[in-house]
Order: C-alpha cells, then structure tokens, then sequence
C-alpha cells in the first residue's frame, strides 16, 4: 500500500534528528541527548507507561576544492518503555546511515542536497530483510537574499505501514539579527533569539513518525497517529560553555504521542502491553553538542 501525506503533519524522526543543514543555522558534528516522557495512561485507563529515549548523532561534512560537500554521517535512537503493571521493559531501536552530495551554483546562490538512508527499526538490535528500511531524501535550496533562503525537498522511506512519500517546503530567515526562523513545513518549525554569544532561547514544534518491527512476527509498531503523527511542542534553552561546545534543554508537551502495533495484513492488534493506545503528556530533554553555527563567522 502506498501512503502519500501531502498536507497531513508526519515526518519519520530521522528528517528531524539527523543534523545535516537542511533547515537550520548550524550543523552538529556531534550529538548526545537523553529524553524522557513521564508516565502517561493508556487510553482505557489500564495502567500506565513511561518512556526513556537516548539519541546519539554524527555528521562528517567533508568541503572540497571546489566548495561542493560530501556528507556523511550515522544516528542511533533507542526508546525504554516501563509500565506501572509490570516491572519487565520494552525497547525499540532505531540506527541509520546518512551518505549524501551538497553540490553549489552560482556562489552559493543554489544548492542541491540528495541523501541516502540505510536504517534499521526493530525491538531488536538485529539487521536483516524485515528490519531494514532504505531511506532517502532530496533539498533544493534558493538563497533569495543573505538573510533569507528558501528550501525544497522530498522524503522517501519504506515504512513497515507502507511506501511513505513527503513533499517538503523549508525557510531559513533572520527577520531581525537576533532573531532566526526556521524549519520545514509540515515537520518542524522553530523559532529562536539570541540572547548573546552564549545563550539561545526559542520555542520548536516537531511531528514524528517512525515504525518498528517486532521481531520474529508479522506484526510492527507504529509512533504517532495515521494522520496527525506524533506533536511536540517546546521551548529550549542552548548554553555554549565553549565556542563549539553547546548544552541544551527543553521542556514541552506531546501530542498523539503513542505506540501501537499493527498486524501486517489485518490492521492494528491489541499487542504487547506497552504498545497500546495512550493519553497526551510531558517532555524534557538534556543534551550535549559539538555544533558549529553557519549563521556567524
């Protein structure tokens, strides 16, 4: 079956995690964050679920002679479901490969990117025919003026719910010097101010979509909604204790955020406990960076 989502608000994670410069001001060489959603119910008030995710990036942009870039890099997401009824734990992996090309015109003026994806999505940390998943993705970038460049792209993956198609639109913009907006429409939008060189605030919303195999079945897990996806909203806070050293927070809300499995031929099944329908809830994350900004000298 094929999916093609033009106007819903889903991305699969990897759009938003990897840390290539398709929609933002800097590039993060490297990447360590630890997430945590409190415990939520579930739907039919059975018991409840927490989860902690840690999230681990790195991109190797290497520039040549003639200011074209390769690009590549790796991601590795790893969610820890608890739940009150219980005291087992449930974890999904997610891990991929970025290869890609960022060739210039006209002085930087326009841009074309195209990335491979290679990835793996499973409840175990094992590569094969059922857990893998070739990804890909294509940008167009027009700088319109210095403080304005605008982004076109489109994402492929093949998801365990279907062939998943995503036409993008992007917009990097400093309406004001300390003021930078930026993201891809309909996957993230942000919003940040810089207070000086060491201190950024703004507030991000984020969709993700991801799915999972469940190993040794025919069933997998889906995060978010079919049409809504999975919503995070939050304000962050960038500290830079260094030039390229950056620790960061943030702390918002979630929006559809669920897991629930689905059979490969029969639609969604009452599986695991930790994978059923869930209520609306918190979200805070730390993390460290090695991040350099293209957006300053």
């Amino acid at each position: 079956m094929i999916k093609i989502f033009l106007g819903s608000f889903s991305v699969v994670v990897l759009l938003l995690q990897s840390n290539t410069t398709w929609a933002q001001p800097y590039i993060d060489v490297l990447n360590f964050r630890y997430q945590q959603f409190p415990d939520v119910k579930y739907s039919n008030d059975t018991g409840k679920v927490g989860i902690k995710e840690y999230c681990f990036s790195a991109t190797v942009p290497i520039v040549l002679k003639n200011k074209n870039v390769i690009l590549a890099g790796a991601g590795y997401d790893q969610l820890d479901f608890s739940f009150s009824e219980s005291t087992s734990q449930k974890t999904l992996y997610c891990a991929n490969l970025q290869l890609g090309y960022l060739h210039h015109w006209k002085e930087q003026k326009y841009k074309l990117m195209v990335l491979a994806i290679p990835k793996l999505a499973a409840d175990k940390f094992v590569l094969n025919a059922k857990t893998y998943q070739q990804a890909g993705l294509a940008i167009f970038t027009y700088k319109r003026r210095e403080n304005l460049s605008y982004k076109f792209g489109f994402y492929f993956s093949p998801e365990f719910f279907g062939n998943f198609y995503m036409p993008l639109l992007g917009l990097e913009w400093k309406p004001a010097p300390r003021l930078t907006v930026y993201g891809f429409a309909p996957a993230s939008a942000n919003l940040e101010y810089k207070c000086n060189d060491k201190l950024y605030l703004g507030f991000s919303y984020a969709n993700l979509t991801q799915s999972y195999r469940l190993t040794g079945t025919q069933m997998y897990v889906r995060n978010g909604d079919i049409f809504w996806g999975n919503m995070h909203m939050k304000l962050f806070l960038n500290y830079y204790i260094k030039k390229y050293y950056v620790l960061y927070s943030e702390l918002g809300y979630t929006l559809y955020r669920t897991y629930n499995s689905y059979h490969s031929s029969t639609g969604r099944q009452e599986g695991p406990i930790a994978f059923q329908q869930t209520r609306n809830g918190p979200v805070f994350n730390i993390g460290i960076a090695f991040r350099v900004r293209t957006d300053s000298k």
